[in-house]
């Protein structure tokens, strides 16, 4: 949640504690990992290649 002023901001969490809503704060650097980990599981669905040729491949690389 994004807003332009601080103290409404911190209006909203007081109410949505008091509703009894669960919520948590989300650094962006986290969110950014979790738009890309999702991008790569989108990825690995591919047809283009194999999943059993990528786990080759990047165990492959583990032994250099």
């Amino acid at each position: 949640m994004q807003s332009g002023s601080k103290d409404n901001l911190n209006l909203l969490l007081k109410l949505a504690d008091k509703l009894g809503i669960k919520f948590r704060v989300v650094k962006e650097e986290l969110l950014e990992d979790l738009f890309l980990s999702e991008a790569i599981s989108e990825g690995m669905k591919t047809e283009d290649v194999p999943k059993s040729d990528i786990m080759r491949t990047l165990k492959n690389e583990n032994k250099l």
